[in-house]
């Protein structure tokens, strides 16, 4: 789709990566509906979009870089929500418009509509770009569809670009009544090797510098898995621009009762200004009452 626009897809280099304003022109491009109108012209309808530029999931980690990506947070260094400061809520307010006000991204029920996901629309032609967690290489990578696809960093929108980065948490119990074994396992699941095997089918990012130099990519990059630029993204991009989040607790409950629904209405076409200040308030009360039993 790319190359019959004549569109350079972005990259992990900061001259390669896009600005907000080009993201969204480029998505134009890429949104036709069955007359073959974009958004932009007369007469198009939003209503009958048979291909869209671009797809921005509202699950946590796919909007929750929003803030980040217009000089806001999605969690502060004290463990509260900051998704109620004014950049963080026009950033998520640009996610909400890409469905709602320039019509290049489709609606959930699109989707449901079609009975497609996001790889299937885009090996079909019906979706340019998807936004998606890094494991999604496991599933939609080269050797698995039928079109050529590639990666490229997420589009700023204020001065620098940003990328979420979570992992999951290994550790041994206090009360465990065999603490070295314990250990030994916890040990073994932080090795290269145990790491190598869930890199190396575009599941997992690996998290230790050992496997990021020219000799550690090569034992876990892999062609058809992985596009040629990914190991830019893993040596260069995430070291400079990854922001490592911190679930502090009582963040299930919070997120769960709160923050989730705000972005569900935000899905739904609710305005940023409007959800996130109430729903940041209750679950901020949630994590300093978590705090305080601790």
């Amino acid at each position: 789709m790319f190359e019959a626009e004549g569109i350079t897809p972005p990259g992990f280099q900061d001259d390669e990566i896009w600005e907000w304003e080009e993201f969204l022109e480029i998505s134009r491009i890429f949104t036709k509906d069955s007359a073959g109108r974009h958004p932009d012209q007369a007469g198009f309808d939003s209503d009958d979009i048979v291909q869209w530029g671009t797809s921005w999931p509202y699950w946590w980690f796919p909007i929750g870089v929003a803030p980040h990506l217009n000089g806001g947070e999605f969690i502060t260094e004290d463990g509260l929500f900051a998704l109620d400061t004014p950049e963080a809520m026009e950033g998520l307010q640009r996610i909400g418009d890409l469905v709602h006000k320039h019509h290049v991204a489709p609606r959930g029920a699109s989707f449901e509509s079609l009975g497609m996901n996001n790889t299937q629309m885009i090996d079909s032609g019906r979706l340019a770009m998807a936004v998606d967690g890094s494991w999604a290489l496991s599933w939609m990578n080269p050797s698995m569809m039928s079109v050529e696809m590639g990666t490229g960093a997420l589009p700023k929108m204020r001065e620098e670009p940003a990328n979420l980065m979570v992992a999951h948490f290994h550790s041994v119990l206090s009360s465990s009544e065999h603490k070295e074994e314990a250990w030994r396992w916890v040990r073994f699941l932080a090795t290269p090797f145990y790491q190598q095997h869930f890199c190396k089918v575009g599941l997992w990012i690996p998290n230790q510098t050992a496997m990021l130099t020219e000799e550690g990519l090569e034992t876990w990059i892999r062609e058809g898995i992985h596009p040629p630029n990914y190991s830019q993204f893993a040596t260069d991009f995430l070291p400079k621009y990854g922001k490592a989040l911190e679930f502090p607790p009582g963040y299930q409950e919070a997120a769960n009762d709160y923050i989730g629904p705000a972005f569900e209405a935000l899905g739904n076409g609710a305005i940023a200004a409007d959800i996130f200040p109430d729903a940041v308030r209750s679950a901020n009360e949630v994590l300093m009452i978590a705090k305080e039993e601790l």
